[in-house]
C-alpha cells in the first residue's frame, strides 16, 4: 500500500557483495564467502584480510558497514585485500539483494 503519491520510479535497491566478516586483532578478515555471490565470482576467499573498501581503510567491521551502507545494486566496489602476504586490488559489481 502506498501512502500519498505513488513513486514515479522504482526505489533504489541496495547491493550486496556476499561476504561474512570477523574482527581480528589485526583488522578485518573474510570468514566466509556466499556461493555464487559477487565476492565469490571475484575470487575472494575465506582467510583474506580486507584492507580497503572504495579507497577507505577498514580496521573493523563497523568501518566496512559505514563504507558499504550506500552501495547500490550494480555499483562498482573497489576492494583491497591481503592474501598470504600479497596485496590485491579488484573491483566487484554489487549484486541485487539476497
Amino acid at each position: 500500500m502506498f501512502m500519498g503519491n505513488r513513486p514515479k520510479s522504482d526505489p533504489l535497491k541496495a547491493g550486496y557483495l556476499g561476504l561474512e566478516l570477523e574482527n581480528t586483532t589485526s583488522g578485518v578478515r573474510i570468514s566466509g564467502v556466499l556461493t555464487d555471490s559477487p565476492a565469490a565470482q571475484a575470487g575472494l576467499k575465506s582467510g583474506d584480510a580486507l584492507v580497503e573498501v572504495n579507497k577507505h581503510a577498514v580496521k573493523n567491521i563497523h568501518d566496512v558497514m559505514k563504507t558499504t551502507a550506500t552501495i547500490l545494486e550494480g555499483s562498482d566496489v573497489d576492494i583491497k585485500i591481503e592474501r598470504k602476504g600479497e596485496s590485491f586490488s579488484l573491483t566487484i559489481k554489487a549484486g541485487s539483494g539476497l
